[in-house]
């Protein structure tokens, strides 16, 4: 939290405190951004799964394949072990956007 969202709490909390409502207000505020950062961990070590079970998959793919695969084949198998086309998606975006896959020809893609 940065030094302005402190001053506009405290000025917030004094004009409210009259009525003895700020200390519950930091209460509840440290409480949901504890339980965010919960949420926000849980939803990085579910996509880290994810990531990893895609890319022994992208493996297996190019072993059956070859080096270029089609987008057409990862999104059947992937669709095949469970992952959504959206996930599917989203995972090949992430490995395109770290440099893990590139596109060589449009439709296709290969590993690093």
């Amino acid at each position: 939290m940065n030094n302005l969202d402190k001053e506009i709490r405290k000025k917030v909390c004094d004009l409210i405190d009259a009525e003895g409502v700020c200390g519950r207000i930091r209460s509840e505020i440290a409480a949901m951004q504890e339980w965010g950062k919960l949420v926000y961990e849980a939803n990085e070590t579910e996509l880290s799964l994810r990531l990893k079970k895609g890319w022994a998959l992208i493996k297996d793919l190019e072993g059956a394949y070859g080096k270029t695969l089609p987008v057409e084949f990862i999104k059947k198998d992937f669709f095949q072990a469970g992952f959504s086309p959206a996930e599917t998606d989203e995972m090949i975006l992430h490995w395109r956007m770290d440099g893990d896959l590139f596109e060589p020809r449009a439709g296709y893609v290969a590993r690093v």
